[in-house]
């Protein structure tokens, strides 16, 4: 996955660094930062590519479902169309989601497999997503786990449609995708050998501090594309932004206050995305389906079909689980 040659160089540097200064801790620190982070940043910006490209489904045929309350449902249709921040599916903080480990499961596992504990170093940059069933199953829009999990219990609904064109969609990994990622990155701690275990424990130290944070500010997507196996059920897809890649647009970071009756204020940012417009999301194929606890669903699904007007098109089902809270 990286070039020899470039793997003999950061070897060659490394020694170089630790036989020359050592013994002089400030200028071994500053070669550390300005001479060999630079050349590793370059390493693993060609290994997060490579590795991205399989996780990369722009031109996926397979339908994506996304599960959610009915009210950002019809946010989406009642929206005006000249305002894509208001009718576009929006992302949301990582660390809102249900999984605790969100960016933190990577880096714990590759550091327990390969004995770096280092490379647990807290970098935590801001991650955005739009998460999305991808199983293949036609039943993946009506699944009673779905349902409890992230359709309200029951009382929200799905949308499935094909993101073909989709441009930021990735395939969510498990262990499996955790084995890829660290048998790349295994050559890359061979040849940070010297300056990892230097003489000097202080130079050491800061050599493993320096890289940590290196190694998961050039992978910052990948921490948010592995998920433990208490989820490879869902087979995740999702769409992804991070706080600094070139792609990230600060102006598409909207604030909104969604507070519950009789509750504390709830003070959200979103991250939007124009792929994920209306437009572009209810459109011939599209199936909207209401949860099995939708009060008076016969008439949300009239409502729903009244207010899908051109061009946005879509099926409107209700769901045929049978589900009740007791």
């Amino acid at each position: 996955m990286t070039s020899e040659s470039a793997l003999s160089a950061l070897r060659e540097t490394s020694e170089k660094i630790v036989r020359d200064f050592v013994d002089r801790p400030v200028v071994f620190r500053g070669y550390l930062s300005q001479v060999l982070s630079p050349v590793l940043t370059d390493i693993l910006g060609a290994v997060k590519e490579q590795i991205l490209k399989d996780f990369h489904r722009p031109e996926a045929t397979t339908s994506i479902t996304h599960y959610t309350s009915l009210a950002t449902l019809l946010s989406l249709i009642e929206g005006s169309p000249k305002t894509v921040k208001a009718n576009s599916l929006r992302l949301s903080p990582t660390y809102r989601f249900n999984d605790p480990t969100e960016g933190s499961y990577l880096p714990r596992e590759i550091a327990g497999v390969t004995d770096h504990d280092w490379l647990e170093a807290e970098v935590a940059p801001l991650a955005f997503a739009a998460c999305f069933v991808s199983n293949g199953n036609q039943n993946a829009g009506d699944d009673l786990v779905y349902w409890r999990s992230y359709g309200g219990d029951g009382e929200g609904c799905s949308i499935t449609w094909n993101p073909e064109g989709l441009p930021n969609l990735y395939a969510v990994a498990y262990s499996e995708g955790v084995e890829r990622v660290t048998k790349g990155l295994e050559p890359i701690l061979a040849a940070l050998q010297p300056v990892l275990h230097a003489p000097d424990p202080t130079s050491s130290r800061e050599a493993r501090r320096v890289f940590g944070q290196t190694f998961w500010r050039s992978l910052t997507e990948l921490r948010y594309l592995h998920k433990s196996d208490a989820y490879r059920h869902e087979r995740e897809s999702r769409v992804l932004i991070t706080e600094g890649s070139e792609s990230f647009q600060p102006d598409r970071v909207v604030f909104v206050r969604e507070d519950e009756p009789g509750s504390h204020p709830d003070l959200r940012r979103y991250y939007v995305d124009p792929s994920l417009s209306a437009e572009r999301i209810f459109r011939p194929g599209t199936r909207i389906t209401l949860g099995p606890r939708v009060r008076h669903a016969p008439d949300a699904k009239a409502y729903i079909e009244d207010r899908l007007k051109t061009p946005l098109v879509a099926e409107v089902r209700m769901s045929s689980v049978p589900y009740r809270t007791t």
